[in-house]
Parts: structure tokens; C-alpha cells; sequence
């Protein structure tokens, strides 16, 4: 009998330790969320100042002096539609930019238009620049190829 009661014992605390380990895996992933959506609002917050002030361009990210306002706030905007795609197909291809591209190349959305326009080219090229980094690669590159694929190059 102290041998079932132990046994069940054991048992019961093995399965609390299960528990215990997914609440933990849960809390952690709620925790992570929160601070994407912390640093989402952030980027957010510095997008629509950026565009108020793409002087912000300049003097935070190092633009190009030679660039006049206007080219600057193009600059601007065309990252936040970048990042509004980049947030949406990264979900939507569950971070297969590759395939999204594939995809886009097959079947032309939106993005390929604005690619298409030809002065989004040296755009693009600076928004790389200042705004995007590692993390980004393979978005990077498939915007590289869509746009090649886009303006014939």
C-alpha cells in the first residue's frame, strides 16, 4: 500500500512539473509578445515622427546630406510601407520571404507596383541603409530580387 501511495505521489508530482514547465513556456511567450509589441509601437511611434520630420533621417540614421526634404519624407514613407508589408508577409509566410517573393514574381500584388516605379530604386537603396540590418536579410533579399524583377533589371 506505501508503494501505490508513493507511486501515485510521484506520479502526481511529475505532472506538476509538466504543468509548472508549460505555465512557465506560456508566461514567457506572453512576456516576449508584449515586448514585440512594446518595440513594434515604438517603431511605430518613430515612423509617423520621422515622417512629420524626415530632417530625422539626417541627423538619427546618417541620410545623405545632399537629399532634400521631399526625397527624404519619400524615403521615409516607402520604409513604412516596407514595414507594413515586411510585418504582414512575414506572418502571412510565416518568415519565408523567398517564397513570398517567388509568389509575387508569379502573381503581382501591390508591392510589386510600388517597386516598379523606378525613382524607388535609389530609395530603397538608402532605406537599407538606415533602417534595415541582419535581422532583415532575408526580407532584404527578397525585395532586392522583386524589385530587379520589376524595373528589368
Amino acid at each position: 500500500m506505501e508503494i501505490i501511495v508513493a507511486v501515485v505521489s510521484a506520479a502526481a508530482a511529475v505532472a506538476a512539473s509538466v504543468i509548472s514547465i508549460i505555465s512557465v513556456s506560456y508566461a514567457h511567450k506572453a512576456v516576449r509578445a508584449a515586448q514585440l509589441q512594446q518595440l513594434f509601437q515604438g517603431f511605430n511611434l518613430a515612423s509617423s515622427t520621422t515622417l512629420e520630420h524626415p530632417d530625422l533621417l539626417r541627423d538619427v540614421h546618417g541620410l545623405d546630406n545632399e537629399l532634400d526634404q521631399d526625397e527624404a519624407r519619400r524615403i521615409a514613407y516607402l520604409s513604412v510601407l516596407l514595414d507594413a508589408f515586411q510585418h504582414y508577409y512575414g506572418h502571412e509566410y510565416r518568415g519565408n520571404f523567398n517564397k513570398m517573393a517567388n509568389d509575387m514574381i508569379a502573381r503581382p500584388t501591390f508591392l510589386n507596383r510600388i517597386l516598379a516605379v523606378p525613382a524607388n530604386a535609389p530609395r530603397w537603396d538608402a532605406a537599407k541603409k538606415i533602417y534595415y540590418g541582419d535581422f532583415d536579410a532575408a526580407f532584404i533579399s527578397a525585395i532586392d530580387r522583386l524589385l530587379q524583377h520589376e524595373q528589368g533589371a
